[in-house]
């Protein structure tokens, strides 16, 4: 006999922002790289966000240093399009992360594995060329 509790009461939501998170990504593929670029801009934001948001004893709140933070990790996908070192922003980011709230292997690791996840994720989707590559995908 099958007993649903409330374990999975949220289910319905979930399954509805999946399929409108998969709309958005896809029809952001479709619509070039302008679009892709600025939706990797904001996933990257939302990211660092809950990177900080979760390696903070305390709440995480919106402040002059925490929104530098955000902006410095999100404008690095767009670093790469600019023939700009996107590693240098990973660093200046780790740098200004500890030199603020000091040294937290926690978040600089995270820093640097997301970075490399996006950077490899674009170079994925964009190939050299900045033309989006489905055939990478």
């Amino acid at each position: 006999m099958l007993v649903f509790d409330n374990k999975f009461s949220d289910l319905p939501i979930r399954a509805l922002s999946a399929f409108v998170f998969s709309a958005l990504v896809v029809s952001a593929i479709y619509f070039g790289k302008t679009t892709s670029l600025i939706l990797l801009v904001i996933c990257a934001s939302i990211l660092f966000f809950e990177v900080m948001s979760v390696s903070f004893e305390k709440k995480f709140y919106f402040n002059l240093k925490n929104i530098l933070l955000i902006v410095i990790f999100a404008i690095f996908p767009i670093c790469q399009f600019l023939n700009a070192v996107p590693f240098l922003i990973l660093l200046i980011a780790c740098l200004l992360n500890i030199f603020f709230y000091g040294t937290n292997f926690f978040r600089v690791f995270h820093i640097f594995y997301f970075g490399i996840s996006i950077f490899a994720f674009q170079k994925l989707l964009f190939g050299d060329g900045g033309v989006i590559s489905i055939y990478g995908l």
